[in-house]
């Protein structure tokens, strides 16, 4: 079997597996399967979550990519061509060609690892350009919800009902319009990189790439062996070429950006190109002859954006709204931990997590956010908290969350826009749903006057609320005449 067949298996299986993945956090939200390490293995796989777990709060459970960081010594950027799925999107969508840009901007990806890993030491997390939560936040966010909003609504076209099994596994859910439409903006330009250069993300951006390229610098491990005197310059290595690496004969081999697509060897009529192992075959080095220039500029361009971090984080403001789960860190340890996977998005029975964009500053774009409009934190679910893979939300249990009670925050009431303070009318909605923590309810209704009548009318117990937002997300009143705010929330 030629290596390029096994490298496309390789890419077909992974992807299938990082589609269990996301399947599994489907599942998870509907109470079919527990939480589980199947629900975060492929961020467990990402060194780039190793490195900012160092940073913000050692979690074991991240070793497990230090042998994939690793075995790019030998194979090296064999991750991205290979395993990754945001790789395997781009390559799909990709075009045979020439590079068009000098390759020297390449190197332009430790720019954007220097900015991740600085960054991270000033407590601003950069993690929205790791490529595996980008994937992951697309399918969980963006493409899921589309595609059963869509079955959903083609039933009710033709007047048919879905079938009971198919809605307990895929009920339908919401998502906050603009916000789901960023993620999927922000992939799909990714993707449109590849109209003006092939595997554009790869080379010239992605900061996991650069992480494997300077592991694959090192002078061992596989090399390409070009045998002259069989080559007959066609040129089809170089032009099926998925990273521009030079592997034609007469240039240097670029061996720290190939992730050994096996293109180059598949095409060649003649044989002329192989992989061979041996400890030294190069005397090239990653940052080659300007080396200490590059470095002097990364370390310089490093510390401007720790001084950057230090001012954003600084001028943060979380506005007062911004409802997080249950469990959910003190907000400034919270940013920092968070790695924007979406994964407590897609586990919401509810459909109350939603992704952020800036309502809670730019550090919290894709960070969790309890959105009322589209639902509520159940009293009983904590199955945020359970799958969160870095530890942002503290793993608690239900009698933990109804005992002291964990609030996320109070709920208040705009007296002008209630229906019974306002127009003396029964409406009883918000009582109705409100849930009894400890067997009493935050909300009350009492015996008021209003307009001369005599009506009950909704109290809230800033004592007993939790914030669950059920409140405000029944509320008959367009828009609610009761809100919830992150007053009296308690972190951890």
């Amino acid at each position: 079997m030629k290596l390029r067949k096994v490298r496309i298996f390789s890419q077909i299986f992974f992807f299938l597996l990082f589609l269990v993945q996301v399947f599994c956090g489907i599942l998870i939200s509907n109470e079919l399967v527990s939480a589980n390490p199947l629900s975060s293995i492929f961020f467990y796989m990402d060194p780039l979550l190793l490195i900012h777990s160092l940073f913000t709060g050692f979690l074991i459970i991240f070793l497990i990519s230090i042998p994939f960081l690793l075995l790019s010594l030998i194979f090296r950027r064999y991750f991205c061509g290979w395993i990754c799925p945001l790789g395997t999107l781009i390559r799909i969508f990709s075009r045979k060609g020439y590079g068009k840009f000098d390759l020297k901007f390449r190197k332009f990806k430790n720019f954007t690892l220097f900015a991740f890993i600085f960054l991270t030491l000033s407590g601003i997390t950069f993690l929205f350009m790791d490529p595996i939560t980008i994937v992951y936040r697309f399918f969980s966010s963006f493409l899921y919800p589309a595609i059963i909003n869509i079955f959903l609504k083609s039933f009710n076209f033709f007047g048919i009902s879905p079938p009971d099994f198919f809605l307990r596994i895929f009920p339908s859910k919401e998502v906050f319009i603009f916000h789901s439409l960023s993620i999927f903006l922000f992939l799909f330009f990714i993707l449109l990189l590849n109209y003006f250069e092939k595997n554009f993300w790869c080379k010239y951006i992605c900061p996991l790439g650069a992480l494997f390229s300077i592991f694959s610098s090192v002078k061992c491990g596989l090399y390409l062996e070009k045998d002259i005197e069989k080559c007959i310059n066609c040129g089809k290595c170089q032009l099926h070429c998925s990273m521009d690496v030079n592997p034609i004969c007469g240039k240097e081999w670029e061996h720290f950006d190939c992730i050994l697509c096996m293109n180059c060897v598949n095409v060649c009529p003649t044989d002329a190109i192989k992989f061979k192992y041996r400890w030294r075959f190069s005397s090239k080095e990653y940052f080659d002859v300007e080396k200490r220039k590059t470095l002097n500029s990364l370390i310089g361009m490093g510390l401007s954006f720790y001084l950057i971090g230090g001012f954003l984080k600084y001028t943060n403001r979380i506005k007062n709204r911004v409802l997080r789960p249950p469990g959910a860190l003190r907000e400034e340890k919270f940013l920092e931990k968070c790695i924007r996977c979406g994964e407590c998005v897609s586990v919401c029975p509810t459909n109350f997590l939603h992704p952020a964009l800036f309502e809670a500053s730019f550090d919290g774009i894709y960070t969790p956010i309890g959105v009322p409009q589209y639902g509520y934190c159940e009293d009983r679910c904590v199955r945020c908290s359970e799958v969160c893979p870095s530890g942002a939300i503290k793993g608690i249990t239900i009698s933990e969350k109804l005992s002291k009670p964990i609030r996320i925050g109070t709920a208040y009431i705009d007296k002008n826009r209630c229906i019974p303070w306002n127009e003396g009318k029964s409406c009883i909605v918000c009582e109705e749903v409100c849930p009894a923590i400890g067997g009493d309810k935050a909300i009350k209704l009492v015996v008021k006057d209003v307009n001369g009548k005599k009506v009950k009318v909704p109290e809230v117990s800033n004592k007993l609320c939790i914030g669950c937002s059920i409140c405000e997300n029944r509320c008959p009143q367009n828009p609610p005449a009761i809100f919830v705010t992150n007053d009296g929330e308690i972190r951890f």
